[in-house]
């Protein structure tokens, strides 16, 4: 027993480390769809498979697959890189980081039941953009951290010998930072004499905690016949509501001074924040003995990020420049394939191909979150062995994302004198391993 608690220990510690640090791996907004990596090397096609505990996540209803009690602990290392070509010449890019995104699951099937459980532990959305204080993009952003854990309680029901239904609730909290330079000599030059001399730029750094967000999901799989199945999964939307604090430094010039009271500034800040609701069906068949096939389609209603306001306790003019902010998202479709070869008992190579069409439209465009539509191409193995006579899988994946390059023109920013008119170029590599317990 102790060797078992020992290890569940180490799986957490790897889940767990620097976990608050979310990213955006992908287009689709600033969703992290990072769940796990057998999933995640068949291009996230999992919703008929679902057959590890990732399916806490993908689809509830296919952790009556597993047997008895399974734990999978693991972690997503990203790094990512947007290049800023403006149109006029010259370049810019954010700074280089590393970013890591974590996973945990509990499952169990109960002996002689149709009924089974499960928890996951992940970080569903998240987005991590950072420009230099002295890029093009100091005045609307240059750092946007967004970090969302979420815990999904399950429970599904074997309905049928072939018939599975799941249902999960969501929990959902959280940090957001952000920090943008304030252009007061733009102010300043505006209202007095053109000729000042130059002023120095400020710092607007806004800290938010994501109080208590709640959602559902729902999964069926239904296995069509000994080779194929299909697997459908329900998300609901969250409500979060955003409370915390603006602080402003360095504020420069008689009229900005005025206005704020001084050099600095501070004021309690809200917002309200609905994450989207989405649609997935799969459908999965196995090709051949050692070969398994699955296509999915998504749909995500990212029209629900439409506008964001912030709400200051204590405000004047220069604080509501540009707020509310108008995003305007679309709904979007996603798809994928993927494939799982079982070279043997033991291991199983894989592979896959998933596209992502942005929410993001030219007019909203913003450097702080540089949407553009993904292709990605994942790839991976998994492999079984027996440590202090347990099952333990390890599975492990690669992704290279290739963003469409994307020309930017609209006036988002001109109010702040910030010019983000130019080609964005953009990619990412993730490296994500797993390791599930079977005891």
């Amino acid at each position: 027993m102790n060797k078992i608690v020992t290890i569940f220990i180490f799986l957490i510690a790897l889940s767990t480390l620097f976990a608050r640090h979310g990213w955006c791996v992908g287009s689709e907004g600033f969703n992290n769809p990072v769940f796990g990596a057998k999933a995640l090397s068949m291009g996230n096609t999992f919703v008929a498979n679902a057959d590890d505990p990732s399916a806490v996540q993908f689809n509830p209803a296919g952790i009556t697959q597993l047997e008895g009690t399974q734990v999978s602990a693991g972690n997503a290392f990203i790094a990512g890189f947007v290049d800023y070509n403006p149109f006029e010449g010259g370049s810019d890019h954010t700074r280089k980081n590393l970013f890591l995104t974590p996973n945990l699951y509990f499952t169990q099937t109960v002996k002689d039941s149709r009924f089974s459980y499960g928890l996951g532990i992940t970080a569903p959305y998240g987005l991590g953009t950072k420009w230099s204080d002295t890029s093009f993009a100091r005045y609307l952003g240059t750092e946007s951290d967004l970090a969302l854990i979420n815990l999904n309680p399950s429970i599904a029901f074997k309905a049928l010998s072939n018939l599975s239904i799941g249902l999960g609730f969501d929990y959902t909290v959280g940090t957001v930072d952000m920090k943008a330079q304030n252009n007061w000599n733009l102010i300043e030059t505006a209202v007095n004499n053109p000729d000042i001399g130059r002023r120095p730029d400020g710092l607007t750094d806004t800290h938010l905690s994501v109080d208590d967000g709640f959602g559902y999901n729902i999964g069926i799989l239904y296995e069509i016949s000994e080779k194929s199945r299909i697997g459908f999964s329900f998300r609901s939307k969250i409500d979060l509501d955003l409370t915390g604090n603006t602080k402003m430094s360095g504020i420069a010039g008689a009229l900005p001074q005025s206005v704020f009271g001084g050099n600095r500034f501070r004021t309690d800040v809200g917002a309200d924040v609905t994450l989207p609701e989405s649609v997935t069906v799969g459908y999965g068949r196995r090709l051949a003995e050692k070969w398994f096939v699955e296509i999915d389609v998504e749909w995500t209603r990212w029209s629900r990020f439409n506008t964001v306001g912030f709400k200051f306790e204590d405000s004047n003019p220069m604080l509501e420049v540009d707020n509310p902010q108008e995003f305007k998202w679309d709904d979007v479709i996603s798809a994928g394939i993927g494939a799982e070869y079982k070279l043997n008992n033991k291991t199983s190579l894989r592979g896959g191909y998933t596209y992502h069409e942005t929410p993001v439209p030219g007019d909203t465009f913003t450097p702080t979150i540089p949407g553009s539509s993904r292709h990605s191409i994942t790839t991976g193995a998994g492999y079984k062995l027996r440590v202090f006579d347990m099952p333990i899988t390890i599975d492990a994946a690669y992704v290279a994302a290739f963003y469409e390059d994307r020309d930017v023109e609209n006036e988002v920013g001109k109010l702040r004198g910030a010019e983000i008119d130019g080609e964005y170029e953009r990619m990412s590599h993730l490296f994500v391993v797993n390791f599930t317990l079977q005891f």
